[in-house]
């Protein structure tokens, strides 16, 4: 039986619902990543018109349809091309990127398991279903995206 509710009611109810499982610290510190050292990280333009890092990329892919808790390195690979305009991040960053990703996770959350990478199957797994709940329902990735967006980029989308 349809609820009858509009995308724009539907958008709010899940972005309220998020707020009850609040990864927010945790999706801040991954898509800003560990702190660069010597060369600055390659930047994108992505499907959703801001421009980010491998970072950005990676959790973009993650939140995007259809939903999944288990990402191995094809599936991964697949998604971060489709959520990258043009170029899109090398194999080795986003492989670096999962790893500290699961880092940030083990650091922040040392007593949950909210995601893993596997190195040896190359398979980033979400455990926690409420962090891909997260990722796909708060507005976190949109208002990240607007604030790492410089402005001399902006006019590249028009």
């Amino acid at each position: 039986m349809p609820l009858g509710t509009d995308e724009k009611q539907r958008r709010r109810i899940l972005e309220a619902t998020a707020t009850q499982c609040d990864y927010s610290s945790l999706v801040r510190e991954m898509h800003r990543g560990p702190k660069t050292r010597g060369t600055e990280r390659n930047q994108h333009k992505l499907f959703d018109k801001s421009v980010g890092d491998v970072y950005r990329c990676v959790l973009l892919a993650l939140a995007a349809d259809p939903p999944s808790t288990d990402f191995p390195w094809a599936e991964l690979s697949a998604r971060i091309s489709k959520v990258c305009v043009d170029t899109t991040p090398f194999g080795s960053s986003y492989r670096e990127a999962c790893k500290q990703m699961a880092h940030f996770a083990l650091t922040m959350f040392a007593t949950q398991r909210i995601i893993e990478w596997d190195a040896e199957v190359e398979t980033l797994t979400i455990v926690d279903p409420y962090f891909l709940f997260y990722l796909r329902s708060s507005n976190k990735l949109a208002e990240l995206g607007q604030r790492s967006m410089p402005a001399k980029q902006l006019p590249l989308f028009r």
